[in-house]
């Protein structure tokens, strides 16, 4: 079971017209509209060699089982393994900080998480900031919206659907994929935009 393209698409297709259609508090910035059409172009193009800042990915998949009982550990564990196992497939150039950016809150069905994804870009380190938002729905359903950062002015987000609280071995392999996409673009676009600004 394999996430497809179009899915990605629609995602983002919606996240355009929501907020393009929304109060003027809530509409997309001109450079968030830029980056979200520069991810829809992405996806329909496909991965260019060129502007692929990934070496090819490792393939550890060992990972760990996620408990089911407490919908709050359910998508910690969820998301630092969908984390660890990204870092895993891309330690030549890819980790997560351990320090104090790092931390999880949750109040009223919502559960957010602040981190900070380090891409080893040529000789730098570039830092992306993460705000995890994940929201509780009915029926053990919930969303997860990426919120981040770039060049500490303009706000991406990133629409990651709605998931359900299941066994892991699953769904664990297309939440993965989906991450995994998602992310790969996002570094790229950034990369891409650095490497045209020289």
């Amino acid at each position: 079971m394999e996430m497809k393209i179009h899915e990605h698409l629609y995602r983002h297709l919606m996240l355009i017209f929501d907020r393009c259609f929304a109060g003027p508090d809530q509409q997309l910035s001109v450079n968030e509209l830029d980056y979200q059409l520069q991810f829809i172009i992405s996806l329909i193009e496909g991965e260019k060699v060129e502007f692929n800042y990934f070496p090819p990915p490792q393939n550890p998949n060992n990972y760990m089982s996620i408990p089911l009982e407490d919908p709050f550990v359910y998508i910690v564990s969820l998301i630092h393994q969908l984390k660890y196992q990204f870092a895993a497939r891309y330690s030549q150039c890819v980790r997560w900080s351990t320090e104090e950016e790092n931390r999880w809150s949750s109040q009223d069905g919502r559960i957010e998480h602040l981190d900070l994804l380090i891409f080893r870009y040529q000789t730098k380190n570039l830092s992306i900031n993460f705000n995890w938002n994940i929201k509780m729905l009915r029926d053990k359903y919930f969303s997860i919206h990426i919120k981040t950062k770039i060049n500490d002015k303009i706000d991406i987000e990133i629409p990651m659907g709605i998931w359900k609280i299941d066994q892991q071995t699953n769904h664990f392999d297309l939440h993965l994929k989906n991450f995994e996409m998602e992310i790969k673009i996002l570094v790229n676009i950034i990369c891409q935009s650095i490497a045209l600004e020289k």
